[in-house]
């Protein structure tokens, strides 16, 4: 039943070290957007989640690697419960932690079993934020309107302020 799943995280540990899974809420569910239904009739999936993580921390085992949750914290409880009892590292994402409160911007230290690092795939690259190019980007993609641009600018300078100061 598990086999497709056991294969690819082999192939993956063979050739790489701890796999990170992104959005690791996935073990449990997903949001299924269907192409025949309306928005609204749309369904979460629930998965065997114990089963998928017992899988990882066997496979990871074998192959002497960690397993790396990509948790940002906007997760039901019993996701942080299942990484916890599985030995699941954590992410710190500076970029994430420094913009959590633009009036009081800092950093926390990493915590323990924790894999630290600038940026994930779902944000502006690290430079790129440093320099506020997202926020012009932001703003080109209507995400963002020009009132509220400039004080995402002068926001963003406490913000590296606050990260020169913590470094």
């Amino acid at each position: 039943q598990y086999q497709y799943v056991i294969a690819f995280i082999r192939n993956h540990l063979q050739y790489a070290g701890p796999p990170r899974i992104d959005h690791v809420m996935s073990l449990h569910r997903l949001y299924w957007i269907l192409d025949e239904l309306e928005g609204d009739k749309d369904v979460y999936v629930e998965y065997p989640a114990e089963e998928l993580y017992a899988i990882l921390s066997l496979e990871s085992h074998r192959y002497q690697a960690g397993i790396v949750g990509k948790n940002l914290g906007t997760v039901p409880p019993g996701v942080n419960a299942g990484m916890a009892r599985h030995n699941f590292r954590k992410m710190y994402v500076a970029q994430y932690e420094i913009a959590g409160d633009p009036g009081k911007p800092k950093l926390r230290p990493v915590p323990a079993k924790c894999v630290a690092c600038l940026n994930t795939h779902d944000m502006p690259p690290f430079q790129a934020f440093l320099d506020g190019i997202d926020i012009g980007d932001r703003l080109d993609l209507g995400f963002l309107d020009a009132k509220a641009a400039p004080k995402e600018r002068k926001n963003r300078v406490k913000l590296r302020n606050a990260l020169a100061n913590f470094l």
